[in-house]
């Protein structure tokens, strides 16, 4: 199950946008080799779509939960994940 790729949406809550957050996640993602994009929504959270190893995913979403940036706040981070058939997003993590 190692190297199969998933797809995880994990959506933030809290201060997470103007704060140059979607930058951070951006640079975190490289980190750890995930793909896909990040944005802001209408509601105030950050959505995060992103593909890579499960592992490689439950790294980067442990890195986000650890380690804020220095402006933002977060209240609460939720992360769904699923089986990835066809890769369509297969640069680099954009916003």
């Amino acid at each position: 199950m190692e190297n199969v790729i998933q797809r995880a949406e994990i959506t933030v809550d809290g201060v997470v946008q103007g704060v140059g957050f979607r930058y951070y996640v951006r640079r975190t993602a490289r980190r750890f080799s995930v793909l896909g994009y990040v944005q802001n929504l209408d509601d105030g959270t950050v959505k995060i779509t992103c593909e890579g190893r499960l592992s490689s995913i439950e790294k980067f979403a442990e890195a986000l939960r650890n380690a804020q940036p220095h402006s933002s706040r977060y209240s609460r981070i939720v992360a769904r994940h699923r089986l990835v058939q066809d890769i369509q997003n297969r640069g680099r993590l954009r916003n």
